[in-house]
């Protein structure tokens, strides 16, 4: 599977074992003027949000199998560097779990049944068999734009949005209902024509029938740029799943804490 389909393990790996909101920033409705793919790619990376150090407050829904499951969610992130992620779910009101993502490994811990897992993402690959990085997970999280990994790029105008994607926008469609595309991966994303924010992220698996969708709305302005406080993700395989984060409060540029002691009488999570 493409790297890229590892970005829903952020939201699962710590579930998986557990089970001062500011104004909305109002943005015109402009008509999207044609412009160069390459242009439109550049003026995404140049709209990403930017900084050294992010701390996040989020309320998030997972619903998957038909049950829902609430829980907050405390992230904290030095760029390109560590995710580190606490867990409390809604019917305990006690931290739950922590996660903790750097370059090179993966870390979890169940603090209700005293497990942990520690593990590189390569280990992680042979288990899940997905391609994990770190910085697929960083962008996603924050909306930011991710490479496009073809050479060939197809974008178009769409009222007050930009369409960019390695098919064309009708061979999307047929992909999305199961016929045969060119690539066994596609990528596509929308911009709008005002910020060249990225609103909506499809990621689509042909071989495997799997499929990612990001939605980012909600956009406030943090410091002069603007960033996404409402996420929808919804993620097809032999089950769908779908996750709503809320954030509701943004700290920029103050360092965090990545606290991540186990305690010694922590049992170690396996997979065989």
């Amino acid at each position: 599977m493409n790297k890229l389909f590892a970005a829903k393990y952020l939201f699962y790996l710590g579930i998986a074992f557990l089970f001062s909101c500011k104004a909305q920033k109002e943005i015109q409705k402009k008509q999207a003027v044609a412009k160069e793919c390459e242009s439109l790619i550049e003026l995404a990376h140049q709209s990403e949000f930017k900084f050294d150090w992010l701390s996040l407050k989020s309320n998030v829904e997972l619903e998957t199998d038909g049950k829902s499951n609430g829980f907050k969610a405390f992230i904290n992130i030095k760029k390109d560097s560590v995710i580190w992620i606490s867990i409390t779910p809604k019917a305990l009101r006690i931290e739950g779990a922590r996660v903790m993502l750097t370059k090179d490994s993966i870390f979890f811990m169940d603090k209700i049944n005293k497990k942990y897992f520690t593990g590189t993402y390569e280990y992680i690959e042979q288990i899940l068999q997905v391609e994990a990085e770190y910085q697929t997970f960083q962008q996603i999280l924050l909306g930011n734009a991710l490479e496009f990994e073809q050479d060939k790029i197809w974008c178009k105008t769409e009222e007050d949005k930009y369409y960019l994607s390695t098919i064309k926008k009708r061979k999307l469609r047929k992909a999305e209902n199961k016929d045969k595309a060119k690539s066994d991966f596609v990528q596509a994303l929308w911009l709008n024509a005002e910020t060249y924010k990225i609103e909506k992220l499809k990621l689509l698996d042909l071989v495997k029938n799997q499929s990612l969708e990001a939605v980012y709305s909600n956009f406030t302005d943090e410091g002069g740029q603007l960033i996404t406080h409402q996420i929808n993700i919804t993620i097809e395989s032999e089950k769908t799943a779908n996750l709503d984060l809320e954030i509701t409060k943004v700290t920029v540029n103050e360092p965090s804490n990545f606290s991540f002691r186990i305690p010694e009488k922590y049992e170690q999570i396996t997979f065989q």
